[in-house]
């Protein structure tokens, strides 16, 4: 009952009629959403085939029923972009889920995640990488491996992670680690 209610509101704030696969992703995302199984959520689609759409229907939906959820991208662009069209603010993943180490050391470690029950949305996921270099100064220099430590610093959060296959694979990969189901 609470999930027809749920996915009922989500096409309503599509403000349009939905394609069959906008409707699909948001049955799917209500199933996740109710789930106490699955943790991780994979929206993934080509460019304009209405991600963000869907995206902005879903974080409109938890507003109503005062779910928290966080907005993140790779980019301080991609979290403008996010922002304006979710009408919600966004961040950039490394502003949020990383802290100065001390005033003395320009290294950045991993933030504590303040939210105990809630959703991270992460869009451009198609960005990221899970390639280390001891040059780094953000946590272990593995962008996704200190993403999902962060986000699941309480077991109750769940992630969902946008992105597009189709574009090219982050700097130094011949994949979407992001968007691997594995």
């Amino acid at each position: 009952m609470l999930n027809q209610f749920f996915f009922n509101e989500t096409i309503k704030n599509l403000e349009y009629e939905p394609t069959e696969d906008q409707k699909a992703a948001l049955s799917a995302f209500t199933d996740f959403f109710f789930s106490t199984e699955h943790r991780v959520f994979i929206l993934n689609g080509y460019a304009g085939t209405g991600k963000t759409t869907v995206i902005k229907s879903i974080t409109k939906t938890l507003l109503n029923v005062k779910y928290p959820f966080v907005l993140l991208a790779p980019t301080g662009r991609a979290a403008k972009v996010l922002s304006n069209y979710c009408q919600q603010n966004a961040y950039t993943i490394h502003k949020h889920i990383y802290r100065q180490k001390s005033e003395d050391e320009f290294r950045f470690v991993l933030n504590y995640n303040s939210l105990k029950q809630g959703i991270f949305f992460i869009d451009e996921a198609s960005l990221l990488s899970n390639e280390g270099n001891d040059n780094n100064i953000f946590g272990s220099g593995r962008l996704l491996d200190d993403l999902l430590e962060f986000v699941f610093q309480h077991p109750n959060n769940k992630l969902v992670i946008i992105g597009d296959a189709a574009q090219l694979p982050p700097v130094g990969s011949n994949f979407h680690p992001a968007l691997n189901t594995k």
